[in-house]
């Protein structure tokens, strides 16, 4: 960056600019030169153009106007990179020096964003203004607190994503990004809506908050009331579940594998729920098509077992049968399935059924 480029370090003061930042370009023309020796023998009188323009901003609060003092500044704008503003001491008149265009050129707006501390809150606006240079500017600085230092609960990090759980994914919780965090709440403080992606239109499209629960593309915008200003947008995906995730869940959410179970009770094949699914409804289908709880090899003989519409094995003799618990691939998860070998005691015999891979009966 070229020194007459410079505005880092500024102190906010007007003694501070003229010391310091007050840089201007002298234009000078030659009238008259000794044709032998090319000597300049005459030139105009210099002409002074300053090379930003300086604004005296007054900071107010957006919540009241009411004047307040801020310390630090910083002032992020894309060709400069951002700009700190070491106040020399806490104040609500701001003088700044920033580079502008000069008067013959075309129009050029810029977009600068400003944020500021006052009591340890963070404060921020948004302001688009076309400054010329050598040019001096009066304005309201009116500020509220920045959304987008706003920290959400309850909702993957920005470009994150979770697995589909069964419930909506929403904001919980919102604090601010002070150096003593502080609960915030709705809408006094902000109020959010939530988008999803569609995939036919390729566009955002407003949803509810229950809504926030297929697997998709979502999104979250906060939007500032009250003493908060701005809007902040975070982004997140609800993943399908992997077979893995569903394999692991079929085998630790249905009945164990080796359980011994009596002739003639009827057993829960899935005890409370396996991806928030009963039995009844795995047997069924009714939430995932195609998905079932079946009987497979049974010894010594067949028929003696079977799944009712509870999803429950039912049993008139004694054996070993096997039970396959098959969900299909749906929109929130891949399709997945286990096996397991239940033993099945016969009334009037005590001990346990053998293992006919480790035992002979």
């Amino acid at each position: 960056m070229d020194s007459y480029n410079d505005y880092i370090g500024q102190l906010g003061t007007l003694a501070d600019i003229a010391a310091n930042f007050d840089r201007m370009k002298a234009t000078v023309t030659v009238t008259a030169v000794n044709p032998s020796t090319n000597e300049i023998l005459a030139t105009t009188n210099a002409n002074f153009v300053r090379l930003q323009a300086i604004t005296k901003f007054t900071v107010k609060k957006k919540s009241d106007n009411s004047a307040f003092s801020i310390t630090p500044l910083s002032i992020g704008e894309n060709s400069l990179g951002t700009v700190s503003i070491n106040l020399a001491s806490p104040s609500s008149v701001v003088w700044i020096a920033l580079p502008g265009r000069a008067s013959t050129d075309a129009a050029a707006s810029k977009s600068y964003k400003f944020e500021a501390k006052s009591e340890s809150k963070v404060y921020g606006v948004t302001k688009t203004v076309d400054l010329i240079n050598n040019k001096y500017y009066t304005a309201t600085l009116t500020m509220g607190r920045d959304v987008q230092k706003l920290n959400l609960a309850g909702i993957p990090t920005s470009g994150g994503s979770q697995p589909y759980g069964g419930s909506p994914v929403n904001v919980t919780t919102v604090t601010s990004g002070d150096d003593t965090p502080e609960t915030l709440t709705s809408p006094t403080d902000y109020d959010v809506t939530y988008k999803k992606w569609n995939t036919t239109t390729n566009e955002w499209e407003n949803c509810d908050a229950a809504d926030v629960e297929e697997a998709g593309k979502y999104k979250v915008v906060v939007t500032g009331t009250g003493e908060f200003e701005g809007t902040k947008e975070q982004e997140f995906d609800i993943t399908k579940i992997t077979a893995a995730t569903v394999n692991a869940a079929l085998t630790v959410g249905t009945i164990a594998d080796g359980t011994q179970v009596a002739q003639g009770v009827n057993t829960a094949i899935v005890p409370d729920n396996v991806l928030g699914m009963t039995g009844a409804q795995i047997k069924a289908g009714s939430i995932e098509t195609g998905s079932s709880i079946s009987i497979g090899t049974q010894t010594p003989n067949t028929g003696w077992a079977t799944i009712n519409n509870d999803g429950q094995l039912v049993t008139t003799g004694g054996g070993i049968v096997t039970v396959t618990i098959a969900l299909p691939e749906t929109a929130n998860h891949e399709a997945g399935s286990v096996t397991k070998t239940i033993y099945v005691k016969q009334s009037g015999i005590g001990g346990e059924v053998p293992d006919p891979t480790t035992e002979t009966w």
